[in-house]
């Protein structure tokens, strides 16, 4: 299998996040898959602008000139996205919103409606499925929900599924399933 995982902790090394994906890199690197880990903060990308270049003016290709085009060539490939953050005031990091907001270009501006609902079709002709590793630190059970229920809609649009979501535990590189997905 190979998996991308994008660590969009703001606070570098030696957190236990970072713990935790490098716990999560080894075992799946034994099983065989092989991994690459993005290093979201040491990458320079901008915020969306909306302006929807990536679909009209150069197809599959932001217009902003940064390193936001790695992020979708790290992932036109991968059989599985890990998005990996702490909880910052209810919510992932403003680092991984703002690379998750940059995959806009993996996505195609056509329309399929599936179970009555509408959503784009795939760029590179497959869908993309997804985990999440957090770091809880003091979310409530309800920030908790409505983080996985963002990410739950941001999966059936990339036609794909959640595969997982774990948390950082505390013990060092612990993981703790947080949800069956």
């Amino acid at each position: 299998m190979r998996i991308a995982v994008f660590d969009g902790d703001p606070r570098g090394f030696g957190t236990p996040l970072d713990r935790a994906i490098v716990h999560f890199v080894a075992e799946a690197e034994a099983r065989g898959d092989s991994v690459e880990r993005v290093n979201l903060r040491d990458h320079r990308f901008f915020q969306c602008v909306g302006c929807f270049d990536c679909w009209l003016r150069t197809p599959g290709r932001c217009r902003l000139r940064d390193d936001g085009d790695r992020l979708v060539a790290a992932i036109v490939d991968v059989d599985l996205l890990v998005f990996a953050s702490p909880l910052i005031m209810g919510f992932t990091s403003a680092l991984l919103k703002r690379a998750n907001d940059r995959l806009l270009p993996f996505l195609l501006p056509y329309i399929r409606v599936v179970d009555g609902e509408c959503h784009h079709l795939m760029r590179y002709g497959h869908g993309l499925d997804l985990a999440l590793l957090l770091e809880r630190g003091d979310a409530t059970d309800a920030e908790l929900e409505a983080t996985l229920a963002v990410y739950r809609r941001f999966v059936k649009n990339i036609d794909g599924k959640l595969a997982w979501v774990r948390e950082a535990a505390e013990k060092e590189g612990g993981l703790r399933a947080l949800d069956a997905a």
